[in-house]
């Protein structure tokens, strides 16, 4: 699932009780660089994809937006299990994020991303990374990854009541 849309507005978006498997990219990526609208991907199976089970493309430069991404398998994808890169407000809860080739959860931009009550399980990189935002990272299970949380480059961090066990550090 390709969201297509760079700068402008789009109407409310829902990726809901679907499988989106094998693909040679992304499972579902949103171009969002100054993109205004809101996107809710829920309760799917997004698995053995080429590059990144979810990506929000990137962009530091204008557009809001509103990301829920809820309940779904995220797992066996070549890259990052959820890439959260874009600005604006994104809410990352309940989903299974686990045997990603590169991170768990990343999150990058200006906006709020709420990682929370997630299980992060067995992804090559860390099972988190959040880069210069406001993080709430809250209740999540991150066990058996290449390391468990990191943030870095400034921002506000809440963490609080994780279980953060047998990951390794790998930098």
């Amino acid at each position: 699932a390709v969201i297509g849309v760079s700068g402008g507005t789009i109407p409310v978006t829902k990726i809901t009780n679907s499988t989106i498997s094998s693909n040679d990219e992304h499972g579902v990526y949103c171009d969002c660089y100054r993109l205004t609208g809101s996107i809710t991907v829920s309760d799917n199976t997004i698995t053995g994809n080429g590059s990144s089970g979810i990506d929000t493309g990137g962009g530091d430069s204008g557009g809001s937006h509103t990301f829920v991404f809820t309940n779904n398998i995220v797992s066996n994808n070549a890259g990052t299990g959820i890439n959260g890169n874009a600005n604006g407000t994104q809410t990352i809860t309940g989903n299974i994020v686990k045997n990603n080739g590169v991170y768990g959860i990343r999150t990058r931009g200006n906006g709020t991303y709420t990682i929370q009550n997630n299980t992060i399980i067995g992804n090559t990189g860390r099972g988190v990374v959040g880069l210069y935002a406001t993080h709430i990272i809250d209740s999540n299970t991150i066990v058996s990854n290449g390391g468990g949380i990191r943030i870095s480059q400034g921002g506000s961090y809440t963490i609080t009541g994780n279980l953060i066990a047998r990951n390794t550090a790998t930098d």
